[in-house]
């Protein structure tokens, strides 16, 4: 074991080296998986003279990396204009893409690197500084920050002209030309944006792939691409870079970010070529809805490491925090781009939060026995996923809400695909969550069925049917023969009172729900839309997948809210 002295000496004057060691000795407040990451810079640091540890970690190169941000000035901000200084945890990240070597070959030892930072972190400042090093210090580099849209990828293109024009002796070894692309004249490197819908991505052969806000792409295709193209060339490298954003079931990155986080747990082997940090609150930090949890601004350092520097910065935190806090539809951006949170469904207007709804479900099947029941029925397309959710109130006036999902037989594989939820293993296993019908279409002969089935499979009788009328005349009519059956109107004035107190029932934690992924999954879904006197309706077309659940237990919730509402007009005029 190498003596902390050795490595004072060795690496003492290298910020990298000086922050890991704050990190670890609990100086700097960070997240477990910071931690992580420099407990493990520091005992490969000890592998020095280990001949059977394959890499090094190279101090000159580290100094150039030091010295090379002298060239530069910043662009803005509250230093513009001032000589570049970068942050201990930016030269951290730094230094370990490019200082680590393999012994013998000498290519870098990362090829793959994840990083996640909440914005205003000086992401784009970095990527930048990232993407001119490699071009200036590699000959016929290939390198492209790598976007869903050009827009996107072009941002930090500019970041890196913004640095050329405060840098004139580094900026004559460029040449820009339209559309952002450069070229290094010293190494005939190329650097320049690349997007999904630029006109081809065949015949790559990328050096470095920066892939900036991995969390908005959709899918993985962009980061196939990028890391196909690097195949024979063992120095090339792809960094992700991304915020947390509010769509864990379908996003790329998070899928990333939990596999860089099983490394860390040792749950599955390490990869000694991939580099991750994960700048976010801790597990336990999330979960804990007081004052000492997420919403403590001490521990939001965690997610935003420039706060070690600039604390100035958590005054406009604090008030981002209060507009979330007084605005439901704010909170889910504060929590996802400011505190680095992942979340389910759309941050733009997310519905509600999934944690709350999370309280609220239980595992064991809801009693209904002898209960008067709604039930709400949303049919949405018929060759699309439809729902029947029933609703009633227990003793001390909680909602029961347990639910059941409808699709057409033929549409399950693709389905599954799209939403990304074992729809086959439900059917065999779980058959109270979900019910196919033959053929393509939803079949509402068997959807009725359900309906007149309830009443003798849960011993509870149905007050009434209530019912989204858009697709489902012919059912409500038959079924008007035998239950009261209520139209309702999904229309600002008349269900926006409802959507807005279901949530408040959630927050409050009055409402027990019998657990049905693909009823989380519709919750996690939801973004709503407003008009201009506030009131919100789903929005399903903005919304990134299937809400019908939802929609279908608000449905039948409208009813026992206009029966409290009556009860309570009621007793006003009582004498």
């Amino acid at each position: 074991m190498v003596k902390s002295n050795e490595l004072d000496k060795r690496y003492g004057h290298l910020k990298s080296y000086q922050y890991a060691k704050q990190v670890v000795n609990g100086e700097i407040i960070s997240g477990k998986y910071i931690i992580l990451a420099c407990k493990k810079f520091m005992s490969d640091l000890e592998k020095y003279n280990d001949s059977e540890f394959e890499w090094e970690f190279k101090v000159e190169v580290a100094e150039v990396i030091t010295d090379f941000q002298k060239l530069f000035k910043f662009a803005d901000g509250m230093l513009q204009g001032k000589p570049m200084e970068l942050a201990p945890f930016q030269e951290f990240i730094l230094h370990n893409l490019f200082a680590w070597k393999h012994k013998e070959e000498g290519y870098n030892r990362y090829s793959k690197a994840y990083i996640q930072v909440a914005r205003k972190n000086g992401k784009s400042m970095l990527l930048g500084y990232i993407g001119l090093f490699k071009a200036l210090f590699t000959v016929y580099a290939q390198v492209f920050v790598v976007a869903t849209k050009k827009d996107q990828a072009a941002i930090v293109m500019r970041e890196i002209k913004k640095m050329l024009d405060g840098a004139p002796h580094v900026k004559d070894k460029f040449k820009i030309y339209s559309g952002l692309h450069m070229k290094c004249s010293v190494t005939d490197a190329q650097l320049g944006p690349l997007s999904s819908d630029a006109n081809t991505l065949d015949g790559l052969g990328v050096d470095l792939g920066v892939v900036d806000e991995y969390g908005a792409h959709p899918n993985s295709d962009l980061y196939n691409v990028i890391l196909t193209s690097q195949m024979y060339k063992p120095d090339a490298q792809i960094c992700i870079i991304t915020t947390a954003y509010p769509n864990t079931l379908t996003s790329p990155a998070y899928a990333e970010r939990c596999m860089v986080m099983d490394m860390f747990d040792g749950k599955i082997p390490y990869n000694e070529r991939y580099f991750g940090m994960i700048y976010e609150l801790d597990k336990e930090d999330i979960e804990d809805e007081t004052e000492n949890g997420w919403k403590n601004p001490d521990l939001w350092i965690k997610a935003n490491p420039l706060l070690a520097y600039f604390p100035v910065v958590i005054d406009k935190m604090k008030n981002d925090y209060q507009d979330g806090m007084a605005n439901p539809e704010k909170m889910s951006a504060f929590m996802t781009k400011n505190l680095n949170i992942w979340l389910i469904g759309d941050g733009s207007a997310s519905y509600m939060d999934y944690r709350e709804w999370q309280k609220c479900i239980q595992e064991d099947e809801i009693d209904l026995q002898g209960r008067e029941v709604y039930v709400g029925v949303d049919m949405s397309k018929s060759t699309d996923l439809c729902g029947v959710s029933i609703v009633s109130k227990d003793d001390y006036e909680n909602l029961l809400i347990k639910s059941k999902a409808f699709l057409p037989q033929d549409t399950i594989i693709q389905k599954e695909t799209s939403d990304k939820l074992p729809y086959s293993s439900y059917l065999t296993t779980k058959k109270d969550w979900l019910h196919a019908t033959e053929g393509k279409y939803v079949d509402q002969t068997e959807v009725e069925n359900y309906i007149r089935s309830i009443e003798e499979l849960y011993n509870c009788r149905i007050k009434a049917i209530v019912f989204d009328s858009w697709g489902a005349l012919h059912l409500m009519s038959s079924l008007s023969e035998d239950y009261e059956v209520i139209d309702c109107k999904m229309t600002y004035k008349n269900f926006s009172p409802a959507i807005k107190r279901f949530r408040e029932k959630i927050y409050d934690n009055e409402a027990i729900i019998e657990n049905n992924p693909i009823l989380n999954f519709c919750v996690g879904n939801a973004v709503t839309k407003s008009d201009l006197q506030e009131n919100i309706l789903l929005d399903k077309k903005k919304s990134s997948n299937r809400i019908d659940l939802l929609v279908s237990t608000i449905i039948a919730y409208s009813e026992i809210m206009n029966e409290e509402v009556e009860d309570d007009f009621g007793d006003y005029f009582m004498v």
